[in-house]
Order: structure tokens, then sequence, then C-alpha cells
């Protein structure tokens, strides 16, 4: 279930954007080179209707290509819209990869108790203007213990974040 609170927290209004969407995210093919790519979408929304929630939204977007078992950190590229009228200041982003696609063999989400696709989240403060976008660039890791398969897969991704109203 899709959860949007907002409140009061040391005299400044919170937008808390909870759970994210894996289930209509795009669907995209295999990065070439045969290595792997992260996508997702992250709708402020009300699962069902699969519409923006107001009046306290935000959307976070990414994908990224070119991960192998391995590899340390692969840039991720995320937009950040905020649906409402007023500015807010985005204080934490992230993601974790809810599912495996395009796997030519087996590749799991987890690697010995270790995810398979791991996400630098991000904590800061990044100002979106009210009905605007901001971007920012997180870090992609895949695990070395990874097997073959995963190379060529796609992983979708689930995002989160935080903001409040500044």
């Amino acid at each position: 279930m899709h959860r949007i609170a907002s409140g009061t927290a040391g005299g400044r209004q919170v937008v808390l954007s909870l759970l994210l969407l894996a289930a209509f995210g795009p669907s995209v093919g295999v990065g070439s080179g045969g290595a792997a790519r992260v996508e997702g979408v992250q709708f402020s929304a009300d699962k069902e209707k699969n519409k923006p929630a107001g009046p306290h939204g935000f959307r976070i977007t990414g994908s990224a290509g070119g991960l192998f078992p391995g590899i340390e950190s692969a840039p991720l590229p995320v937009t950040v819209r905020n649906d409402n009228n007023f500015a807010i200041a985005v204080e934490e982003l992230g993601a974790a990869a809810v599912a495996v696609g395009d796997a030519v063999e087996p590749c799991p989400l987890a690697v010995d108790g270790r995810p398979t696709v791991v996400v630098t989240p991000y904590r800061g403060s990044l100002s979106i203007p009210p009905k605007g976008t901001a971007s920012h660039t997180l870090a992609v890791s895949m695990d070395a213990g990874a097997p073959d398969g995963c190379s060529g897969a796609t992983f979708q991704l689930a995002f989160s974040g935080r903001a409040v109203k500044p």
C-alpha cells in the first residue's frame, strides 16, 4: 500500500513519500555489450489509479547501463520532479532492486545474503522549485559474486525519497 504523509518537524512542513513502484515502471532492453542495466520509476501516487497524489507529491526516475559483476561504482542519473505548487528540498534519495528481467541465465536479487545491485543513497539538500525538476547522480554497483547471468540483465529499481518544505 502506498502512503504519502505530511506533518511538521522542527517548524518545517515534512513531505514524505514512502512506497515505491516497480509494477508499472518502464520496460527497456538490455544495455549494449552484454552489460546489465538498472531502471526505475517512483511515483508519489495511488498505485491503483497510477496518478500523482496531491498535494505533497514528488517523483523520482532514473536508469543506468554498463553494469557487470564486480563494478564498484557506475553513475545512476536520476531526475526528481516536484508536483507541488511550492518549493521542496529533497533530503534523501535511494533505490533498491526489486526484480530482475532479461537475464539469459539465472541472476538472483541477492548473492550470499548481499544484494546483487546496490545503490548508494543520497543525503543532503537538493532544492526543487514549484512544479520543477532537479537532477542528481547516485552511484550503483554490482556484487563481484554475481553470476555471469547478471551481465545483460535488467534490474528493476524501486526509488525512495524524503523531502521537506523549506
